[in-house]
C-alpha cells in the first residue's frame, strides 16, 4: 500500500516493549505506549490490557506519579484500563468517523 513505509525492512531489530522500558528509564525519560487494535486483539484471544498493565507493574510504573501514558484510538480498552491502572489514559481521535471499537458494534459517527 505504501512502499516508502518498506525502505527500512529488515535493517532494525524491533526492541520488546520491556526493552523500550528499560531505555526510559536508564534516560530518565517516560513511555507512551499505544494499543494497536485492541478490539481485533481480543475478538482472537489476545487482549491488550492485561499484558500491558503486569508489565507496568512488574516494572514500577503503575502509579498516578509514573511516567506513562497509555493511549488509543479505542475507547472499550481505555474504559477498561481505568479500571485496571491509574496513569494518564489519552484518548486519540481522527478527523472524522468513530472509534473502530464503536464502527465494529455498527456505530459509524460519533455526534458532536
Amino acid at each position: 500500500m505504501r512502499p516508502a513505509n518498506t525502505a527500512f525492512n529488515g535493517q532494525f531489530p524491533i526492541p520488546t516493549f520491556q526493552e523500550v522500558i528499560d531505555l526510559a528509564k536508564r534516560n530518565h525519560v517516560g513511555i507512551y505506549p499505544e494499543t494497536k487494535h485492541p478490539t481485533y486483539f481480543r475478538s482472537i484471544g489476545l487482549s491488550l490490557e492485561e499484558p500491558l498493565v503486569a508489565t507496568l507493574r512488574r516494572n514500577g510504573l503503575a502509579k498516578p506519579t509514573s511516567k506513562v501514558f497509555i493511549q488509543s484510538f479505542e475507547v472499550g480498552n481505555l474504559r477498561r484500563l481505568n479500571r485496571m491502572i491509574d496513569v494518564p489514559l489519552i484518548q486519540l481521535v481522527d478527523a472524522s468517523g468513530a472509534p473502530a471499537d464503536y464502527v465494529a458494534k455498527g456505530i459509524r459517527h460519533l455526534r458532536s
